[in-house]
């Protein structure tokens, strides 16, 4: 059977990313913001926003500090997506809510992967009151 029956690379890797966000995804809602320089970002009304599912990571590392190793988070948040599932461009400045938990996120690197999916690194704001 040929590869070209099944569909082709970019269509498996398009289903595997797929797979692994509505097994492991959390909701997040995106909410486009404009970054000026100098100035606070705000909302951008131009761009639409999204509640979309994404594997969201946050991972600690195991560091010497002293005589003991402890567990310490060294790297930002990530999360991964699929680059249609929104409705306008991902860009710095932007924030995620995540809905589970109300933490607030900005996002500082988003990377797409040149396929289906995109990486976003961010820094957390802090919680919604």
């Amino acid at each position: 059977m040929s590869l070209l029956s099944q569909g082709n690379w970019f269509d498996a890797d398009a289903g595997n990313l797929r797979n692994q966000i509505n097994e492991f995804g959390e909701w997040f809602t995106h909410t486009p913001y404009s970054a000026k320089p100098n100035f606070p970002s705000e909302p951008d009304p131009t761009r639409a926003g999204a509640t979309l599912q994404m594997v969201y990571e946050r991972d600690a590392k195991r560091l010497m500090l002293g005589m003991e190793e402890a567990g310490v988070s060294t790297r930002s948040p990530e999360v991964t997506a699929m680059v249609c599932d929104f409705l306008s461009p991902v860009r710095q400045k932007d924030r995620f809510t995540h809905c589970l938990t109300g933490e607030v996120f900005e996002v500082t690197d988003p990377k797409p992967d040149g396929l289906a999916g995109i990486t976003i690194c961010m820094v957390q704001l802090g919680r919604r009151t």
